[in-house]
């Protein structure tokens, strides 16, 4: 035997449909988190992805020895290594542009490899390259 369904209080229907407008409320934020975050995935696998791609490409390969020393001391000048020692100007230029990237985007006090945020330093890569 089935019973008939209960009526519910005036009291009773307010508090469900408050409960049902709260679930509601509730499962279209978790949806907007849902989307957000799979966009969130996606976006840094594109950007590790460029990252493999800049990566793989030698623009110019790196000297031995260290930037900024001279020749006879085991080391190297960029402006020789990139071949732009007769077009100091244009070096400067990259330089400089290069330099005010760097600083409006990561955190100068400290290395690549030191950043805390890995996607900031693909996309200034990219930018440059």
């Amino acid at each position: 035997m089935v019973k008939a369904p209960k009526s519910y209080s005036k009291k009773q229907s307010i508090q469900l449909s408050a409960i049902n407008k709260a679930i509601t409320t509730l499962q279209e934020q978790m949806d907007t988190f849902a989307h957000n975050h799979k966009a969130e995935e996606n976006r840094q696998k594109k950007a590790k992805e460029s990252h493999k791609i800049i990566k793989s490409q030698d623009l110019i390969p790196r000297p031995k020895g260290r930037p900024g020393r001279s020749n006879g001391k085991r080391g190297y000048k960029v402006i020789e290594a990139m071949g732009l020692s007769k077009k100091k100007e244009y070096f400067n230029i990259l330089k400089r542009a290069i330099r005010k990237l760097a600083k409006s985007r990561l955190d100068t006090s400290r290395t690549l490899t030191q950043q805390k945020n890995g996607l900031m330093v693909d996309k200034v890569i990219s930018q440059v390259s």
